[in-house]
């Protein structure tokens, strides 16, 4: 457990005490690295893990509301990590962690020894190729950030959570503690949504990763999603793929003993 300086602000992240080949752990919106935890167990004496909390989530100082977030500050984040570890680095990531670390993979492509997805979401695809479950999508983000805009905080996290889990009365259910956590996050994720949409990545972009790549993907995730990992699937070469029987959007977190195998296979793969 640590803290990297960069510039003036610093970011937490928690490494592994272990020999071996180095793996980066990078969570999605209103995570931590903590969530990895679990599956990061599942290398230990095998490699070492680090798992960064992002700008503004897990142990850094939360993001102050109306300040902007711009993709940039998470690319300079996980090059500064990646620098940190020094070594070559298998990379890990989950949902809007494809998004938030993609610039990165492009700018330490050479030091990635391997890449797995956990259900990115990488719904700029949808746009031109399903346009139904695309605006799905886009109406739960907009009526996140008007929850939001109107100072209703509570509704705006309810509404997201919901919306992942397929299942209303989830945010309501989880202990308080994980949704004070959350909210801390809301006034970064608000900012995230304008980006989340953007040009980055195209399938050219996907198929342009030179590092083995797995895609993960739950059976019962939303709908949006199982278009997205179809897309990759039948677009982007070079992709291995897992399919998580009775897991939803957190498999990496919910399911990490049936995942395990499969991820300790890939790197083993990739050298």
């Amino acid at each position: 457990m640590g803290f990297l300086k960069i510039g003036d602000e610093s970011v937490h992240f928690i490494e592994g005490e272990a020999d071996g080949s180095a793996v980066l752990f990078i969570h999605g919106s209103c995570g931590a690295g903590s969530q990895w935890t679990s599956l990061a167990r599942h290398l230990v004496g095998r490699y070492r893990t680090f798992q960064i909390d992002l700008p503004g989530c897990g142990q850094n100082k939360p993001w102050s509301a109306g300040v902007e977030w711009v993709p940039a500050i998470d690319t300079r984040a996980i090059d500064a990590m990646i620098s940190h570890i020094e070594t070559d680095v298998h990379v890990v990531l989950h949902s809007a962690g494809g998004h938030l670390a993609f610039q990165s993979l492009v700018n330490n492509q050479e030091k990635i020894l391997s890449l797995t997805m956990f259900e990115p979401t990488f719904f700029n695809l949808l746009r031109h190729h399903d346009s139904d479950n695309f605006d799905r999508v886009d109406f739960m983000a907009r009526t996140f950030q008007r929850l939001v805009d109107d100072g209703d905080i509570n509704a705006a996290m309810e509404s997201f959570v919901d919306f992942w889990a397929k299942k209303a009365g989830t945010w309501v259910g989880f202990p308080s503690a994980i949704r004070n956590a959350m909210r801390d996050s809301a006034n970064r994720l608000y900012f995230e949504w304008n980006n989340i949409y953007g040009s980055m990545p195209t399938i050219a972009d996907l198929n342009g990763i030179e590092s083995p790549v797995l895609l993960v993907k739950g059976t019962e995730t939303i709908g949006p999603m199982h278009s997205v990992c179809n897309l990759i699937r039948s677009e982007v070469s070079n992709v291995d793929y897992l399919e998580v029987e009775g897991a939803g959007h957190m498999c990496p977190f919910t399911h990490h003993n049936t995942v395990s195998t499969t991820l300790l296979a890939h790197f083993g793969k990739a050298g």
